[in-house]
């Protein structure tokens, strides 16, 4: 029989190939060989992806020399074949980049975002990655994040646009955005809640420094967004040597939560450093303590509290910390985004405006338009 199906291949006869080891299936499905045949009308077939599976599956079990050559020939041709793909994919890419960064309307400044994927999907997603960036297969198992997102590169939409799409086709999720869709959203600095029943009034700063209010319904929160800052400062420590050396060390966090309010283009950004527990509405019985040191971090965690219950079944985020670690070797952001936050630093930081990077992209890009309430 299997003498059969090789004749019927050598003299290029696949349907009667086919036939033979569609008959032969129902009698003995386990035969090495007959896999291996069916890996081989696989191949010829142009089922390169399936073809390449069975080969190797059925590397693993046969010891018969003769046919662990054959196979070995098989997944020869199959990486013959995925190189001569490659080589023609990476040739278009490039073309259409060169293409790309000829054309001065295609030069705005954009994100490259890598969505998180499980660990056992990034083996193989590792493969064609590294092939698009023509990295090695390890390192582009490492780029590909598992907890949260990873901003990958920064460049021209046009050029990100073409990785995105060939990224997206090898099922790797991912996105891009204009840096200047990340300052368009407008985002007011809340200083303390007037009323919150049945409506909100929310006293806020803008980001002309003015003092305003706003009146919104609960039901308009489209995403809650919350993040934690290091606040950095000078101290003095002990080195090996038991000399006294200073540095810069984090002493505290200032504590960050996000509303979206995606029709109204909008993003109420309240801080603890900032808002006035002070005043307006009274969410703890210590909150109008003027002991602001020993009761601020308890006002915040009832407010805190009290904005989760009430947007419960709103969207939240809060893997911000490993993605704001991503971006730490992007400096040239500091200058182009604007972080809507006035913390005290001694020096420059990315802290700042990665959060607004993490906010802002989820509120262009995975925020409903409407609220989920």
């Amino acid at each position: 029989m299997f003498k059969e199906i090789a004749e019927a291949l050598d003299r290029q006869d696949y349907q009667t190939a086919t036939r033979l080891v569609n008959d032969f299936q129902t009698r003995e499905n386990d035969n090495p060989w007959l896999k291996f045949y069916q890996a081989r009308l696989n191949e010829i077939t142009g089922e390169i992806a399936l073809a390449g599976q069975e080969y190797r599956k059925t590397l693993l079990l046969t010891a018969n020399p003769q046919l662990i050559a054959q196979i070995r020939q098989g997944i020869a041709r199959l990486e013959a074949i995925e190189q001569v793909e490659v080589e023609q994919q990476q040739q278009q890419r490039q073309a259409a980049l060169e293409k790309a960064k000829t054309n001065p309307s295609n030069r705005e400044m954009g994100l490259l975002i890598l969505e998180p994927v499980a660990n056992a999907e990034k083996q193989p997603l590792a493969l064609k990655f590294a092939q698009i960036f023509k990295i090695d297969a390890y390192s582009a198992r490492l780029h590909i994040p598992s907890r949260s997102w990873r901003l990958y590169r920064v460049g021209a939409m046009a050029e990100l646009a073409i990785y995105v799409h060939d990224l997206q086709k090898e099922g790797i999720p991912c996105f891009c955005q204009p840096i200047k869709a990340i300052n368009q959203p407008r985002v007011y600095l809340a200083r303390y809640f007037r009323a919150i029943q049945p409506e909100a009034t929310l006293v806020y700063q803008s980001s002309h420094d003015l003092t305003a209010s706003i009146t919104f319904d609960w039901s308009e929160v489209t995403a809650v967004v919350e993040g934690i800052l290091p606040i950095f400062g000078k101290c003095v420590d002990m080195d090996a040597r038991r000399h006294q050396v200073r540095k810069i060390s984090i002493l505290d966090y200032a504590q960050i939560i996000d509303l979206h309010l995606k029709k109204q283009d909008l993003i109420i950004r309240i801080c603890d450093r900032h808002y006035h527990f002070q005043a307006g509405i009274t969410f703890s019985d210590h909150q109008q303590s003027r002991e602001r040191q020993t009761s601020n971090r308890d006002n915040w965690n009832q407010f805190a509290s009290y904005l989760k219950q009430q947007l419960a079944a709103v969207p939240l985020w809060s893997d911000f910390a490993p993605f704001a670690e991503t971006t730490a070797d992007f400096y040239e952001l500091l200058p182009m985004v604007n972080p809507h936050l006035d913390l005290l630093r001694i020096e420059d930081t990315y802290w700042d405006t990665a959060f607004q990077l993490y906010s802002a992209l989820i509120f262009l890009e995975k925020t409903p338009p409407t609220a989920t309430l």
